[in-house]
């Protein structure tokens, strides 16, 4: 029984990854009340438009409105990907 029990907590312990709180973060899924259905993508009933923007180590980065919801999720998936980078929500 012991045995198994600590070679569960090596599987465990080999299976993770080093990370910051803020990377940590980047992976979580998308919140229940998200009306877009995609992070980091709103809508901003001022501008009539999609925004998409991400939050990087406390600074909010504006990536920009754009009129079509599929290209914004395009977009918002392509800033997901380069300023989060492996540790970016894959819907998984």
């Amino acid at each position: 029984m012991d045995i198994c029990l600590n070679l569960l907590i090596i599987l465990m312990v080999t299976n993770l990854r080093a990370c910051s709180k803020s990377q940590n973060g980047f992976n979580q899924k998308p919140r229940k009340n998200n009306t877009s259905g995609v992070k980091n993508l709103y809508w901003s009933s001022h501008f009539k438009k999609w925004l998409v923007k991400l939050q990087i180590n406390n600074v909010v980065k504006h990536i920009g409105y754009f009129v079509d919801k599929e290209l914004a999720e395009l977009v918002a998936i392509e800033a997901m990907d380069k300023f989060h980078g492996n540790f970016a929500y894959k819907g998984i």
